[in-house]
């Protein structure tokens, strides 16, 4: 295609109209080469189908959390390598640890974590996927058992 260089510019702004507020997002794709009008038509058209076009364009959600820092009620789950610490009052209850590893993240039992339930690695790699601080992953030999 021989496109060294593109620039982008965005500009998000809200309108109110009939008593409805949208708010738009603006990306404007300023070509420095001269590129074809065929060109131009699939470059617009890959960014319109980006991922993150497509997840702005949809029913958008912004959810804000405040946690509150200090002695959390924390409750540990363990076996001889690891510990999952579980702090309730910061989860966020977005069900992406049950959903994304339901042999470790059992939500209908009592003692929903089992840290059995794959390898520590992947507990690990899944804990470090949320910010919230409601789950906290402890290797050996710092770990400490239940």
């Amino acid at each position: 295609m021989g496109l060294d260089e593109l620039r982008i510019n965005t500009n998000l702004y809200q309108e109110i109209k009939e008593e409805v507020t949208s708010t738009i997002i603006d990306c404007d794709i300023l070509f420095p080469n001269l590129v074809t009008e065929e060109q131009k038509l699939k470059l617009m058209e890959i960014a319109k189908n980006c991922p993150i076009s497509k997840i702005l364009q949809g029913n958008l959600k912004v959810r804000v959390h405040g946690f509150r820092d200090g002695n959390a009620k924390t409750i540990k789950y363990g076996n001889e390598e690891i510990t999952v610490l579980w702090k309730p009052e910061f989860c966020q209850h977005s069900t992406r640890c049950w959903t994304q590893l339901p042999q470790v993240f059992k939500l209908k039992e009592r003692h929903w974590i089992d840290t059995n339930g794959a390898p520590a690695d992947r507990i690990e790699e899944e804990v470090k996927r949320y910010p919230s601080g409601a789950l906290v992953f402890i290797p050996a030999p710092n770990n400490v058992q239940p």
